[in-house]
């Protein structure tokens, strides 16, 4: 029996968070679930969307305490869309820390995941966090198989939070099940709870897979990348003329859904200052390993790279507003940082830097380092990221300030994702990357 792999988000004991005079109290409960209520359907709880391939089950057969758990299992051989068990409950108080537990049981899971979500007024996602992560996480790797295990963590609501979803959620095939959930308000971060199996196996950061091309997202550009081929991506013009330009390549699966953070991130991380070009990541083939495919990232059937992707929106975007190129710089984070790389890695580059969030990095996935001479990089790392390894960032530096890059490497607490004020340290790096490149 494999064990699982596990990816527990932890929270800086050296972040401070401000908590309004309705602070919640350390003992008081969000939520307490055992999934033994309900008619039709576990009470309070809701089904996502009906995929083909993919089961949502509530019934007496399994649980690790009492008669029923919620299971999911999907039988086709793809990751997206995402399948998912959620349930959204208010949330009155200001930034406070959350501590989520549960137990959940994996045959064969090839990627599951338990998401905490957050919410503004209006249903509008403001950010979310990977609470653990159930699965294969490089090629090669087997699918999580275990009996009933403890999983855990405690993750930061952000300022202006409405309502908390918790969200339990299947992408590739496999089985899942998920019982004794407990959601609880804690004034300070404390320690995850431990998992009663371990994973020494390097993860891959998240793959999206699914060869039917999605709808154009609402408000989404069609722009023809080469030969007729073409992407999506997102464009929100700048207040000031001429405009910096950042080109954002999401983590994750690289959808559309992560429009909401975008532009959250070009309105109150960056104040409207830049125009922020979001790309939606194309899908090529039926079980695509690699979100971002590059030169030489490759991926069946792909007509054009993301390297190719990234200079053909400048260059769309250049049309939409003035930009100024020696202001161009690139955004990714998790799936979205080698293509960052390999972009400003490549003899001409359409970016003058990048901002490369818990990423990995392999030298041998990129054009010559050499190109890296005169170009700027600020890569975000935590120390306890079990998804992307941090010697990987320390590889990163290393190789590129030997190449004549300018970089630095910025640690935060916390594990993979973002933590803390996400847009202060987005704005941060951006601003290191406009000083970097002044000082040239």
């Amino acid at each position: 029996m494999k064990s699982p792999h596990l990816l527990i988000a932890l929270i800086s004991n050296t972040l401070v968070f401000a908590f309004s005079t309705l602070a919640i109290a350390a003992d008081d409960y969000l939520l307490k679930e055992r999934f033994e209520s309900g008619k039709k359907s576990p009470t309070g709880w809701r089904e996502g969307a009906n995929i083909p391939g993919v089961e949502y089950i509530w019934a007496d057969s399994e649980a690790s305490h009492g008669k029923r758990s919620l299971g999911l299992r999907k039988t086709e051989n793809r990751y997206f869309p995402i399948a998912q068990w959620i349930r959204t409950v208010p949330h009155a108080g200001g930034a406070a820390n959350l501590e989520v537990c549960l137990k959940a049981k994996a045959v064969q899971a090839q990627k599951a995941i338990v998401d905490v979500q957050f919410y503004a007024d209006g249903d509008e996602m403001i950010g979310n966090q990977w609470l653990a992560y159930l699965g294969a996480k490089e090629e090669g790797d087997g699918p999580a198989d275990h009996h009933w295990a403890r999983y855990g963590g405690v993750v930061p609501v952000p300022a202006g939070t409405k309502k908390i979803g918790l969200a339990l959620q299947i992408y590739g095939p496999g089985e899942v099940w998920f019982d004794e959930l407990t959601a609880r308000y804690v004034p300070k971060a404390g320690q995850a709870a431990a998992s009663e199996a371990t994973s020494t196996a390097t993860p891959a950061a998240p793959t999206r897979t699914n060869a039917t091309q999605a709808p154009a997202a609402e408000g989404a550009i069609t722009l023809s990348v080469k030969d007729d081929e073409s992407g999506e991506y997102y464009f929100l013009p700048a207040k000031d003329k001429p405009a910096g330009l950042l080109v954002v390549l999401p983590g994750g699966d690289g959808s559309a859904e992560f429009h909401p953070f975008v532009k959250n991130i070009h309105a109150h991380g960056l104040g409207g200052k830049y125009a922020v070009a979001h790309l939606v990541s194309k899908r090529w083939r039926p079980n695509q390993q690699i979100t971002w495919p590059t030169h030489r990232t490759r991926t069946p059937g792909m007509k054009f790279t993301t390297e190719e992707f990234i200079a053909a929106a400048v260059t769309d975007a250049a049309k939409r507003q003035v930009v100024d190129p020696q202001n161009v710089y690139l955004l990714g984070w998790s799936s979205g940082g080698p293509p960052c790389y390999a972009s400003l890695l490549q003899k001409e580059s359409p970016a003058s830097g990048a901002f490369v969030a818990m990423s990995i990095f392999r030298k041998d996935d990129y054009a010559a380092a050499a190109n890296a001479a005169e170009r700027s990089f600020y890569i975000y790392h935590s120390p306890e990221d079990e998804v992307c390894l941090p010697r990987m960032a320390h590889e990163a530096k290393d190789t590129l300030s030997a190449a004549g890059a300018k970089t630095t490497l910025v640690e935060y607490a916390g594990g993979h994702g973002w933590h803390g004020d996400m847009l202060g340290s987005i704005r941060e790096g951006v601003e290191w990357l406009e000083a970097s490149r002044s000082a040239k």
